[in-house]
């Protein structure tokens, strides 16, 4: 058989395996490596879908702390209650709750249930917006423990390019 009769025009393949060499031989080995790239970029891809989901979890999860709305700066703020974490609960509150003010949590009083429901924001204006939250807790001051259910409605301003709950402003005991 000459090198012209092989369709291989001019080249020469040298068989593996006791295979002969042809032209389905060739393409074959030509398809092999595709299909093992094509492998490769699925599972790329697979691992590049699975990165971003994670980075947009975690992406969300902390840039609901930068209170871009007003609902997640009251969540913040209740949810900073529960912890008694004061630097948290600062960080959403207006200028003018705390007037440079240093907040600092009272070792006089501790909850023993604090459960909060957080209501949709309602818009007063561009800068202002009303939201309800209505709170269920037991508060234990001074060793003595009371039952407390409450209604509020906080003024949420926007400040400082984000949103700060004002809770001075209207809150319904």
């Amino acid at each position: 058989m000459s090198n012209s009769d092989s369709g291989n025009s001019g080249e020469e393949t040298t068989p593996s395996s006791g295979a002969t060499s042809s032209a389905d031989d060739g393409r074959a080995a030509i398809v092999q490596p595709t299909k093992s790239r094509k492998a490769w970029f699925i599972i790329g891809g697979a691992a590049v879908i699975v990165s971003l989901a994670i980075g947009s979890t975690v992406w969300y999860s902390t840039s609901s702390k930068t209170t871009e709305d007003p609902r997640a700066a009251v969540t913040l703020y209740m949810k900073s209650i529960k912890e008694r974490d004061a630097g948290q609960a600062e960080a959403v509150l207006c200028q003018e709750f705390t007037q440079g003010k240093k907040l600092k949590v009272s070792d006089q009083y501790s909850f023993s249930k604090f459960d909060y429901t957080v209501g949709a924001p309602q818009k007063i204006s561009a800068t202002k917006y009303l939201v309800r939250i209505d709170v269920d807790a037991i508060v234990s001051r001074n060793g003595e423990s009371t039952m407390q259910k409450s209604t509020k409605e906080y003024p949420v301003l926007k400040q400082d390019g984000g949103w700060k709950v004002c809770p001075q402003a209207t809150e319904n005991h």
